[in-house]
């Protein structure tokens, strides 16, 4: 079944949050002209693009930019964008990874790594004050996922969940120092070495 045109930009709305979200970044600048910039820059290095014919033109940016403004009334999409002087992705399904929102939103034609390419090639346009990259993101065997609704340290989070990774953490001890810092000024009990949750 064809998608409306509404339909592709609200999904590739959906899917550049999630890409960026994976590449732990938890802001980029809400100047349209940037993200503009930005989307074409992407857009146009991305194979799966063509799955989108109705995303085209000399400014695909722009519409990108309309489906950034229509992004938190959206129902039923799996992330959005809260704009303000940032424009910063998040996750609107309580207690969900970005890895199980993309897997969600993938499907045979454009996959979660498609759209965590399409996420990079839209990052590594902006200029680093452009950025706000997550205080909070995936390092080693430990990964703190920042996801929809609340402030937390200026960015967008509805859950502050650990997901472990791989590894237990030797009796729950906090051993790096971003990890420390970060943990410092939240109350998460960290789990113990054997506990699945």
């Amino acid at each position: 079944m064809t998608q409306s045109k509404d339909q592709q930009v609200k999904a590739v709305v959906i899917g550049m949050a999630l890409g960026v979200l994976a590449q732990g970044v938890g802001a980029v600048t809400s100047n349209k002209m940037a993200l503009g910039f930005a989307f074409n820059h992407a857009w146009r290095r991305w194979p799966e693009a063509r799955f989108f014919p109705s995303i085209k033109g000399h400014d695909p940016g722009n519409l990108f930019w309309i489906g950034l403004g229509k992004s938190e009334r959206r129902v039923g999409a799996c992330a959005a964008w809260d704009s303000g002087r940032w424009s910063a992705p998040y996750i609107t399904l309580d207690d969900w990874t970005v890895e199980e929102a993309l897997d969600l939103h993938a499907d045979t034609d454009v996959t979660a790594d498609d759209w965590i390419v399409l996420g990079r090639l839209f990052v590594e346009y902006f200029k680093p004050e452009e950025v706000q990259r997550s205080i909070l993101q995936a390092r080693g065997s430990a990964a703190i996922e920042l996801s929809g609704g609340h402030k937390f340290g200026g960015l967008h989070s509805r859950t502050l969940a650990i997901v472990q990774r791989h590894q237990h953490l030797a009796d729950g001890q906090l051993n790096t120092p971003w990890m420390s810092e970060a943990m410092s000024s939240v109350s998460v009990p960290y789990p113990k070495r054997g506990d699945t949750r």
